[in-house]
């Protein structure tokens, strides 16, 4: 059987609705954001409006809503309770957290002035 993890638990793929198979709901540092502090994503109930805004339009297309696919890798901000929060508080949204991690070369703070 097939089926995709959610940060909720194991869904049937049909019901996934619509997906943004790329996106932030929230980044609390790390990373990008030691580049540029606009990059942070902490605040739940900014994450709740836009997450709201993409369920319901997703709704147009399809009776299920939509599924976020949260791109924040283990060492790059994620912060899988208040990912939790948000879906929680969303409905017709569901979210699908990254798994793995950023490799170190990716962020130029952590690069050694000879590697650059």
């Amino acid at each position: 059987m097939s089926y995709a993890r959610t940060i909720k638990g194991d869904v049937a793929p049909e019901t996934l609705g619509v997906v943004n198979a790329h996106d932030h709901l929230i980044r609390t540092g790390a990373g990008e954001v030691y580049i540029d502090p606009d990059h942070l994503l902490a605040d739940v109930d900014k994450a709740v409006e836009e997450g709201t805004y993409f369920a319901e339009a997703s709704l147009k297309w399809s009776p299920h809503g939509g599924t976020v696919v949260d791109m924040c890798p283990a060492n790059s901000g994620r912060d899988l309770e208040k990912l939790l929060e948000v879906n929680n508080r969303v409905p017709n949204l569901q979210v699908i957290a990254c798994t793995g991690f950023h490799r170190e070369k990716v962020y130029l703070e952590t690069r050694s002035h000879e590697s650059v």
